[in-house]
């Protein structure tokens, strides 16, 4: 799919870690497509904890690839222009994701980090338009795979 589909069934995606960096790329490019139309929407990541690689062993050099590849995601969501990042967790992980993504540029309340997913529900909650895309991806056992049902996705 190019881009996501902004029909009311698709504004709000969830994807595994695998494909995140390819779904905020599309996210990206759903924005700007509708911006180059004339539609004013944000877009949204809801990121949490990535799952991990099967292989990974525990030691502390692979805990700090992990917390890289988060930094690195949050990064990625700035360059991308999302408009709006929310980094739901408590992880060392999930703060790397924050920090990226401070780091790279984002100020104010673009990125935001908070504890749980109730926090993040209610952010979209208050601040969500109606054209609104959103991408939602973490590991299972925080249930951000079942804030797309929440929000009404």
């Amino acid at each position: 799919m190019s881009g996501l589909e902004t029909n009311d069934m698709a504004r709000v995606r969830v994807v595994p870690s695998a494909d995140l960096t390819v779904a905020l790329r599309e996210l990206a490019t759903t924005a700007h497509d509708a911006a180059a139309a004339g539609t004013e929407l944000q877009s949204w990541a809801v990121l949490g904890e990535m799952d991990r690689d099967e292989t990974a062993d525990g030691s502390v050099a692979d805990l700090n690839a992990w917390v890289i590849e988060h930094d690195r995601i949050g990064r990625l969501a700035v360059r991308l222009d999302i408009s709006r990042v929310i980094c739901v967790g408590t992880s060392r992980a999930v703060r790397g994701l924050h920090q990226g993504a401070v780091m790279e540029g984002s100020w104010g309340d673009e990125a935001i980090l908070v504890g749980t997913v109730d926090e993040a529900l209610a952010i979209l909650g208050a601040q969500r338009g109606p054209d609104d895309v959103i991408v939602i991806s973490g590991g299972a056992e925080l249930g951000l795979d079942q804030l797309s049902d929440r929000i009404g996705g």
